[in-house]
């Protein structure tokens, strides 16, 4: 009994193995067409290690795979992607070389299609090179950094401090407002300490206007700082920049201070990508830009209008901590 239960084991194991191996293999397959291709590798890996060795269909679908995982845009600061990159090529080399005798067909157009574009972009193949390209662009990158973070700061309303308490910020900062006496005016989603006697903010749905409601000619000046407080912590700062309400239209000085103001943030156009916003006003217009760097946000907001007789213009930047305040545009 014992003679035949080994026999037949002897005889089914080979075709079993062989059915194992092709189930990882469609696995395989059923990962790529998801998507998931550090999957896919790994059940090729289990398919080879089935069969004993590398077949035609497992090594294109390896370099397939591969390709979908490499990103050349991450080749200098992910050390991964040179491994990747350096088996990939050597992966198409080898389907190439083998496969060559069978004829073109789509398959070998592909792989070949990898091949050559991986040639194209005349990376390091040797470690020792790719380590010092990667330190040289690393530092590089580095000092950008550390410059965009100084020219954000000097931009930032005078570099002032978030997180502390408003009661701390005039203890610490006695100078940095104007001699105006001040309100706290309340928001739903944060307050604002202003100048008393500058102009009114209307909230909607803690939604502050920088164009008040019961606006009189000539409260509002150039310079006037205010700041953001949300469960009595500081999260941004704002300034006006420039201010005018009159019944005459000062559009091309408007213009002007809105230029100079843009001319010092354009620096920060390599630091940081730049988004923007409209909202349509009574003749108006309000447009906000802002950057983010070093979890800080940094805001410019201009808005011109005319509601009866009266023209309106307003230039105003604004700091905040994170994406907090923004909406307050």
């Amino acid at each position: 009994m014992k003679l035949i239960l080994y026999f037949f084991l002897l005889i089914a194991t080979p075709a079993f193995a062989q059915a194992i191996a092709e189930l990882k293999f469609e696995e395989a397959e059923t990962a790529y067409n998801q998507g998931r291709y550090e999957l896919t590798i790994q059940k090729v890996n289990e398919f080879e290690k089935a069969i004993g060795g590398m077949s035609d269909k497992s090594l294109f679908l390896r370099v397939v795979s591969q390709d979908k995982l490499f990103n050349p845009s991450a080749f200098y600061s992910d050390e991964k992607q040179f491994s990747l990159y350096i088996s990939l090529l050597n992966d198409a080399e080898k389907y190439i070389k083998v496969m060559e005798s069978k004829g073109l067909d789509d398959k070998f157009k592909e792989v070949y299609a990898i091949s050559e574009k991986l040639k194209s972009l005349n990376l390091p193949k040797n470690k020792a090179s790719y380590l010092k390209v990667s330190a040289q662009i690393a530092k590089e990158k580095q000092e950008k950094l550390d410059q965009c973070t100084r020219g954000f700061d000097e931009l930032s309303v005078n570099s002032l401090p978030f997180d502390i308490t408003l009661d701390d910020f005039l203890a610490q900062y006695p100078n940095v407002l104007s001699n105006k006496k001040y309100k706290l005016t309340k928001g739903i989603k944060f307050d604002l300490y202003q100048p008393k006697n500058s102009y009114q903010f209307y909230s909607t749905e803690g939604k502050f206007d920088f164009l008040g409601v019961d606006l009189m000619y000539g409260t509002v000046e150039t310079g006037d700082i205010s700041i953001l407080v949300k469960n009595n912590k500081i999260i941004g700062y704002q300034k006006q920049f420039f201010w005018d309400a009159g019944k005459v239209s000062k559009t091309q000085e408007f213009i002007d201070k809105y230029n100079e103001l843009y001319a010092k943030y354009s620096q920060l156009y390599n630091c940081a990508p730049m988004k923007q916003s409209e909202e349509i006003l009574s003749e108006g217009l309000r447009q906000v830009s802002y950057w983010k760097l070093n979890n800080k946000t940094l805001l410019i907001n201009k808005s011109h209008s005319k509601q009866g007789k009266f023209y309106f213009h307003s230039l105003i930047y604004r700091v905040t901590k994170n994406d907090q305040a923004i909406e307050g545009f």
